[in-house]
C-alpha cells in the first residue's frame, strides 16, 4: 500500500526495458522501410497515404474524445457481452469518427477563413474607394 503512493520509478518503468525499446525501434524501422519501398515503387497508394497522414495527428487528438463518447454510449455494454466484437466496433467507430470530425472541421475552418478573407477584402476595397 505504501509503494502505491510513491512516484513512478523510471528504472522500473516498462517503457525503458530493453525489449520494449527494441520493439518500438523495430516498428519504426519497419514503417520507414515500407515508406521507402512505396516511394521507390511510385505506388498509387501514396496520395491516399499522404491525405491520411495530413489528418492523422489531428485525428489522434480527437480519438480520446470519440472513444469516450462511444464507450459511454454503448461500447462498454457491447464489450461486456461480446468482448471481441465490442472492442472491434469501438476501434473502428473511433477511427472513422475521428478522421471524419477532423476532416469536417478542416472544411468548416476553410469556409470560415474564406468568409473572413472576403469580408476583409471588401472592407479594404470600400476604404480605398472612400479615399
Amino acid at each position: 500500500m505504501q509503494q502505491a503512493s510513491r512516484p513512478l520509478s523510471l528504472t522500473r518503468s516498462s517503457y525503458y526495458l530493453p525489449a520494449n525499446v527494441l520493439y518500438a525501434l523495430s516498428v519504426i524501422g519497419m514503417i520507414v522501410s515500407l515508406a521507402i519501398w512505396q516511394l521507390h515503387r511510385q505506388s498509387g497508394w501514396l496520395p491516399v497515404i499522404h491525405w491520411l497522414a495530413t489528418y492523422a495527428y489531428r485525428a489522434y487528438l480527437a480519438n480520446v474524445f470519440w472513444l469516450t463518447l462511444i464507450w459511454s454510449a454503448f461500447g462498454h455494454r457491447l464489450a461486456s457481452h461480446h468482448l471481441n466484437w465490442g472492442l472491434l466496433v469501438c476501434y473502428v467507430l473511433t477511427w472513422a469518427w475521428s478522421f471524419a470530425a477532423t476532416y469536417l472541421g478542416h472544411l468548416a475552418w476553410q469556409k470560415i477563413k474564406l468568409v473572413f478573407l472576403n469580408w476583409r477584402k471588401r472592407k479594404c476595397l470600400e476604404r480605398n474607394q472612400l479615399n
